[in-house]
């Protein structure tokens, strides 16, 4: 069994995440309400005032009695991600009993950014073990979830674009502008002033919709930008769509995005993430999810993000 979050152990959602990947990680593909009481008991939450609070009507509640209240409200919270994440949520609950009912594999995006936003939860160490390191292989992985997700979340046509590159793209920056704009179907302007150590310019997906009433004409752009790393906060103004807007032909209008492997409102709230990265749309673990991108991976990327999972649940700390 991993340790409870050692942030805190009265907040329900970081309790509700520790609950999921425990369920994960045991043998029985299961986690049961009554292990999630004793684990907490024996973590001492009984003893703080949060949980002492919810004995307000009965102060004659046993330890086990009390943290038993807080675990309702931790299942309360599952039960509202299922209705939320529908498909994309690889649990069943059964009274208090959560299973793991996908393979890791076939939940891997769901995964992957789980264990990345429950690492917050816990001690500096287990953070930045679990934290995605940008221009790494890691932070490519993140950024096929980010293209998976965007996919159905934007109707029309999603490419990663982001560093490192795909295998198979050109090496060049004016190259691979001038590909990416034929899987778009854009036509590019002058390229020539394009440095040959652009990398991806600031752009990791995009998704270029068409206007319903023609297959050709774009109708709106979403350039996005995967925010990770310990200072991803200090990521701004990327992609800089003033950069962007003389390279391709684009005849609509661009719109800016954010996307996160955490969800906001745990340390910064949407609209303090928005207003930072210049008003642009916040894609954190939350609204990523509504976006199935577990639908949307290939087989090849579903086990290399399973491998990378299972590299880091070592990294929290073993429960008693």
């Amino acid at each position: 069994m991993i340790a409870p979050p050692e942030r805190s152990l009265t907040e329900i959602d970081y309790l509700a995440d520790w609950f999921e990947l425990c369920a994960i990680t045991e043998a029985a593909g299961e986690f049961a309400g009554a292990e999630v009481i004793d684990a907490l008991v024996a973590s001492g939450a009984a003893e703080l005032k949060e949980v002492r609070a919810l004995a307000a009507d009965d102060e004659q509640l046993s330890s086990q009695e009390l943290v038993s209240r807080l675990v309702e409200n931790v299942i309360g919270t599952i039960q509202g991600r299922i209705v939320r994440w529908g498909s994309a949520y690889p649990f069943e609950l059964d009274v208090d009993v959560l299973r793991f009912v996908k393979t890791l594999e076939d939940s891997a995006a769901y995964v992957l950014l789980l264990a990345v936003d429950l690492g917050t939860g816990y001690s500096r160490g287990v953070q930045q073990a679990l934290t995605i390191q940008a221009d790494s292989d890691e932070g490519r992985l993140f950024e096929k979830v980010v293209e998976a997700s965007q996919a159905n979340l934007f109707a029309g046509h999603t490419v990663r674009f982001g560093w490192p590159r795909e295998a198979t793209w050109p090496t060049h920056p004016r190259d691979r502008v001038q590909h990416l704009a034929d899987l778009l179907g854009l036509s590019v302007n002058d390229l020539s002033e394009l440095a040959s150590d652009a990398k991806d310019v600031g752009l990791d997906v995009i998704t270029v919709g068409t206007d319903p009433a023609s297959d050709s004409q774009a109708w709106y752009a979403v350039l996005t930008q995967c925010a990770v790393g310990a200072n991803w906060m200090g990521k701004t103004g990327q992609p800089e769509l003033a950069e962007w807007l003389p390279m391709l032909h684009w005849k609509t209008n661009l719109f800016r995005a954010v996307a996160i492997a955490r969800t906001a409102g745990r340390t910064y709230t949407v609209e303090r993430i928005r207003r930072h990265f210049g008003n642009a749309i916040v894609l954190d673990r939350s609204r990523l999810l509504l976006g199935r991108p577990d639908e949307g991976l290939d087989d090849t990327t579903r086990i290399e993000i399973a491998d990378l999972c299972r590299s880091r649940f070592t990294a929290f700390p073993p429960g008693a």
